[in-house]
């Protein structure tokens, strides 16, 4: 074996990975596995959300040598950076400054380059920061022992990993989006000819929703979630009311890219929990009026799920967005 082939065997990715999501409602896990061209899902599980000094414990099916970790943060910070010229030593050093003022220096901060920029080209890189307190609790279950961990990213950028695997590589149009309804914020990525183009992040989560359906109907949050997802009740006045002013900037969004990119978005894809809510679907797709549809994470192209999704409901599959992310991340990365 030369030098060079040996070089290239030490850079080999992981052929199997656990991908794994710490959400505040619960824990999303999958097992992916490289077999051939094919990545083979093994397991997906849902699991207790981590408790505070609590321990961590993986099924035994869902083992493996490595973990691709994925954290929810609202204060970590998330930014598509666009700017003259190339990727150079001093755009590293003035990283945090280009983040925003509130990251702090314990940070885990990282970034990817998204286009290479030159003399005549804007470079732009996806770059993001991660506070160590949410950071450090998660890290703390993989001291000793397997898996060990071999990434850690914000769960709402590993979900556009496995998006990308998708309606950004395999769609019909060459623009795509989605969004990401979290509990406390919401985050939108639209993407133009397999380019990330736009990354913004909303002050609007379920939370929110909720909330104002709880107090308006003097109900308690169990009877407002079933209200929302069985549409029992007329309630289209109210969430129409409540999602204005998130329908708005995203109309906003999606026009500024248009016209930047001379493009026409034709869907809107959607993962989280407004997803369950009939009536929050249909109230955004007459204010955007373009097709409104959940994203299914099993539907990658290449991903193999035959081993588990007879045992999921499939109108669940987007909780696993972000745990496949992180674990399609790690068996694609080049070292």
């Amino acid at each position: 074996m030369s030098f060079t082939d040996l070089k290239k065997r030490m850079k080999k990715g992981p052929t199997e990975v656990i991908g794994i999501d710490f959400g505040k409602s619960d824990t999303k896990v999958v097992r992916l596995r490289k077999n051939g061209d094919v990545i083979v899902m093994d397991g997906a599980e849902l699991l207790p959300a981590l408790s505070a000094g609590g321990g961590f414990t993986l099924p035994p099916k869902l083992k493996a040598r490595c973990a691709a970790l994925a954290v929810s943060s609202s204060t970590a910070t998330a930014k598509l950076l666009t700017f003259p010229g190339a990727v150079d030593a001093a755009f590293e050093s003035s990283l945090a400054k280009n983040l925003g003022q509130d990251v702090g220096d314990d940070d885990r901060m990282a970034y990817r380059i998204i286009t290479e920029g030159s003399a005549r080209v804007e470079s732009r890189v996806l770059a993001a920061a991660i506070p160590e307190s949410d950071a450090a609790p998660v890290m703390a279950l993989f001291q000793v022992g397997l898996p060990a961990p071999r990434s850690l990213e914000l769960a709402s950028l590993a979900a556009l990993t496995a998006f990308e695997a998708g309606p950004v590589l395999h769609g019909a149009s060459p623009a795509a989006a989605m969004i990401d309804f979290g509990t406390e914020s919401s985050t939108l990525s639209i993407f133009h000819k397999q380019t990330l183009v736009l990354l913004r992040r909303f002050d609007f989560g379920t939370r929110k929703l909720l909330d104002r359906v709880t107090s308006t109907l003097h109900i308690d949050a169990d009877t407002a979630l079933n209200i929302l997802a069985d549409n029992a009740f007329d309630i289209s006045e109210l969430i129409s009311e409540i999602m204005s002013p998130l329908s708005n900037q995203l109309i906003v969004s999606r026009d500024f890219v248009e016209r930047r990119e001379n493009c026409n978005l034709r869907q809107l894809h959607c993962i989280g929990g407004l997803v369950s809510s009939p009536a929050a679907m249909q109230q955004l797709e007459r204010s955007l009026n373009i097709e409104i549809k959940s994203f299914d994470p099993f539907t990658i192209p290449g991903l193999q799920t035959d081993a588990v999704e007879d045992q999921r409901d499939g109108s669940q599959h987007w909780r696993f967005t972000a745990a496949i992310g992180a674990a399609l991340g790690a068996l694609q990365e080049e070292r």
